[in-house]
């Protein structure tokens, strides 16, 4: 989907392929997912 193999995404955080300037807002709402709220409906934009 977003254009590596699966060997170049092993031991990569998902963040690591989120674009710098959308990085906060998806550690945010990834936070508030594992503290078991709901999603906001964010949209995240990935490096490829």
């Amino acid at each position: 989907m977003l254009g590596y193999t699966p060997d170049e995404m092993i031991g990569q955080a998902m963040a690591d392929f989120v674009l710098p300037e959308d990085r906060a807002s998806t550690e945010r709402e990834s936070a508030r997912g594992m503290a078991g709220h709901p999603g906001s409906g964010s949209t995240n934009r990935y490096r490829h």
